[in-house]
């Protein structure tokens, strides 16, 4: 697992240097997460997000950040990382739809439910239910 970390965290430097330094950051964070390094995955992921303003992420970028979020939420701060992926995938739109639904009609069929939940949670945002239109449930009077 060392090996992995060490590579990653070689990859990273290096990017620095590159034009491609967003792709290689993005790749790094890919084996981190892959190698459970969560810690310094959600440090990358937090950096380019944070550095968006200056470096520029393409569409196609902001789809891998929205799925290394979600994979990320599945071992920690969860809650927290479900709204960052959501704002990368909505991010991904606004930067160009076309590119944006091309990367994520893409993607591998493990990352198809992180994409499939963004685009329910996303939706939910652009429309939000009525909560008029609901019943309250009731509580029964008797439960025997």
């Amino acid at each position: 697992m060392k090996p992995f970390a060490i590579l990653a965290l070689t990859l990273i430097l290096a990017s620095a240097c590159t034009n491609h330094s967003n792709d290689d950051t993005i790749a790094a964070v890919e084996i981190m997460i892959n190698n459970c390094d969560y810690d310094a995955a959600q440090r990358a992921c937090d950096k380019l997000v944070a550095d968006s303003a200056t470096n520029q992420l393409s569409a196609s970028q902001w789809g891998q950040l929205a799925i290394a979020y979600m994979s990320l939420a599945e071992s920690t701060n969860e809650d927290a990382n479900t709204a960052l992926a959501t704002q990368c995938y909505r991010k991904a739109f606004a930067t160009d739809s076309d590119s944006a639904s091309v990367f994520f009609d893409n993607i591998g069929i493990e990352e198809a439910a992180f994409a499939h939940t963004l685009l329910m949670l996303s939706s939910s945002i652009d429309s939000p239910a009525d909560l008029n239109d609901f019943e309250a449930d009731t509580i029964p009077t008797d439960i025997n």
